[in-house]
């Protein structure tokens, strides 16, 4: 979960600038604060987006989620997949 503030830029346009990632598992929260972008993307990594559309006919009926886990959950979650996900545990570098 991405929590932060709209902001004016232009008469028309508004800018989003998240302040806090928090991992919707467990609750863990980073503050994110403005400046090198690089840290800023640092900081999103380590809570990873994960998006999710269901089509007809699914329990989720056209729903889409969207949701962060920190690196901690989502590891645990994959451990406890029956077939782990391909690339998982490879370095591609």
């Amino acid at each position: 979960m991405i929590r932060g503030e709209n902001r004016r830029v232009t008469r028309y346009d508004v800018e989003f600038v998240a302040k806090t990632i928090t991992c919707n598992k467990c609750g863990k929260s980073a503050e994110i604060k403005e400046g090198d972008a690089s840290d800023i993307q640092f900081k999103l990594e380590e809570f990873p987006t994960i998006e999710l559309g269901f089509g007809y006919g699914s329990k989720w009926d056209t729903e889409r989620w969207s949701f962060n886990l920190c690196e901690e959950c989502l590891e645990s979650l994959v451990d406890s997949f029956a077939h782990k996900p391909d690339g998982y545990g490879e370095d591609y570098y």
